[in-house]
């Protein structure tokens, strides 16, 4: 479980110093859905190949680091869809 909390710490880190822009989450932010993208992913595939959940496997470690870089990238997505007042924002009603 560590190894997986580990992997979306650095996930999250790497995200933020990949892509940060104005108006991106912060960084504890990031490093948060990281970690717990990491621990779904590592986790629900240790589920689903019947392993134990604590388990750390090269498999369960690239699950982790996968749903992670996803949970970042829906993260990164979301962020620009919530300015409803923002200048030059289409309308939405």
């Amino acid at each position: 479980m560590l190894a997986y909390i580990v992997a979306g710490l650095i996930m999250g880190t790497l995200a933020w110093y990949l892509k940060h822009e104005p108006g991106d989450p912060r960084m504890a932010t990031q490093m948060i859905f990281g970690v717990v993208g990491a621990v779904v992913g590592g986790v629900g595939l240790n589920l689903i190949l019947g392993e134990d959940l604590m388990a750390v496997d090269p498999w369960g470690f690239a699950g982790a680091a996968l749903v992670a870089l996803i949970v970042l990238g829906l993260l990164q997505a979301n962020v620009g869809r919530r300015s409803s007042g923002a200048p030059g924002a289409p309308d939405r009603s």
